[in-house]
């Protein structure tokens, strides 16, 4: 895998990252039921109290005898949280495509870090060649914290 700069170390911005958090697929509660009966067995809650701050967004799931239910419900909590990403507009670079990661450092609004890149689009207009690319906090490479840089 390789990483591309794009900032004020490498390419220069045409607009500051635009930073997006919505809970639009979140699920903040898992309920578990035993999977003959139908029955409520167990039930956990987001860490954060999602709950409390957006209103309960469920998702339940059947107990299995294959699976434990508490690591499956604690999974699902985590890849369901608030969806951060970051869409940045900057001039052409044909590596920065999806599935490659890039290094971000842009000072003024913050941004500073290694992430995948999940959408990208380039056009050339007036003989100018730009790269727009959506990058997602969720989707760290060497599983670093978000917007952390890998220690070398």
């Amino acid at each position: 895998m390789s990483r591309w700069s794009c900032g004020s170390t490498g390419n220069f911005w045409k607009r500051a990252p635009r930073l997006i958090r919505t809970p639009a697929k979140m699920v903040n509660r898992v309920a578990v039921y035993d999977g003959d009966k139908f029955k409520k067995v167990a039930q956990y809650d987001s860490p954060e109290n999602y709950v409390a701050l957006y209103g309960l967004m469920q998702k339940a799931i059947r107990a299995s005898e294959k699976e434990d239910p508490e690591a499956a419900a604690k999974d699902i909590l985590e890849q369901n949280g608030i969806s951060t990403t970051i869409t940045a507009q900057c001039l052409g670079n044909v590596k920065l495509i999806t599935g490659n990661a890039v290094a971000v450092h842009e000072p003024v609004t913050g941004v500073d870090g290694l992430f995948w890149i999940t959408a990208d689009s380039h056009t050339v207009r007036r003989g100018i060649y730009q790269t727009k690319v959506t990058l997602d906090f969720r989707n760290l490479m060497d599983g670093q914290a978000a917007g952390s840089l890998p220690k070398e």
